[in-house]
C-alpha cells in the first residue's frame, strides 16, 4: 500500500483507492469488509477491525487475511475468549489509551499477555504471527474501534514508517462508521416522517408537475374518498 498524489490510501498502487471505497456503498457491514481486504496483503498479511460495544468490550467486525486457517482459528477464539470491557492488552489497551500500539518483532510476551487461558494461548501461539500494529478509530471525538495489521508468513516487519498508513486507513475506517450512521439517522427520519404524515389529522398530499395526486395521507383520503 501506498499514498498517491493526493494523499489517498492507495492499493496496489492502483488507481482504486480506500476512499473511493467509502462512496461505494453506505451498507457498513460491506465497506469495513472492502476496507480490510484493501490492506491485504500489500500492507499487512492479516487485517482487522474491532468496535466498541455498548458494555465496553470489543466485537470483531472485519477480518482479511492472505492464508484463512490460522486467522479461523483466532477467529474462533475470539467468539469463545472475546475482548471484555476489563481487558488491557492488544485492542483493548489501544481503545483505552487512544495510543498505537507497534510491536515490529512479536515475542512470546504478547500471546501471554492477550491468552485468558492455556487453550487461548495455543491458538495465539500456532497463529505465528511475527509483527503486529494496532492503531485506535476514532468517529465523533471518541474512540470507537481499533484497526490491526499483523504479519506472519510473508515473514515482513511492521515498522514506525507503517504507522501514518495505518493511521490514514483507521481515519477512512471512521468515515465509512459516521457515513453509516448517518444513512441511519436520515433512515429513521424518513420514517419518522412517513408516520407523522400518514397519521395526521389533516389533508396532505404531494402534486406533480401536472398537479396530479402522486401521494396523500389517509385523512386526505376519506376527504377524497380514495385510497392513499
Amino acid at each position: 500500500m501506498q499514498t498517491d498524489d493526493q494523499g489517498e490510501a492507495s492499493v496496489g498502487g492502483g488507481p482504486r483507492t480506500i476512499g473511493r471505497l467509502l462512496g461505494a456503498s453506505l451498507e457498513l457491514q460491506a465497506t469495513l469488509a472492502a476496507i480490510v481486504d484493501a490492506v491485504v496483503p500489500d500492507l499487512a498479511d492479516w487485517c482487522y477491525v474491532d468496535m466498541v460495544r455498548p458494555d465496553g468490550g470489543l466485537e470483531r467486525a472485519a477480518t482479511a487475511a492472505v492464508d484463512l486457517p490460522p486467522v479461523e482459528a483466532l477467529l474462533e477464539s475470539t467468539r469463545r475468549w472475546p475482548n471484555g470491557p476489563d481487558d488491557t492488552g492488544g485492542a483493548s489497551r489501544v481503545v483505552l489509551t487512544g495510543e498505537r500500539l507497534l510491536i515490529p518483532t512479536a515475542t512470546d510476551e504478547h500471546p501471554a499477555a492477550l491468552a485468558k487461558s492455556s487453550e487461548h494461548l495455543g491458538l495465539l501461539r500456532g497463529a505465528g504471527y511475527s509483527s503486529y500494529l494496532c492503531v485506535p478509530v476514532r468517529a465523533g471525538g471518541r474512540v470507537v474501534g481499533a484497526l490491526t495489521l499483523v504479519t506472519a508468513e510473508s515473514g515482513r516487519r511492521l515498522e514506525a514508517s507503517d504507522v501514518a498508513l495505518a493511521q490514514d486507513v483507521a481515519a477512512r475506517t471512521a468515515m465509512a462508521l459516521q457515513n453509516a450512521e448517518l444513512s441511519r439517522e436520515a433512515q429513521q427520519s424518513s420514517a419518522l416522517l412517513d408516520s407523522l404524515y400518514d397519521s395526521a389529522p389533516i389533508g396532505l398530499g404531494f402534486w406533480n408537475r401536472e398537479l396530479r395526486y402522486v401521494r396523500v395521507n389517509d385523512a386526505l383520503a376519506r376527504i377524497n374518498e380514495r385510497s392513499p
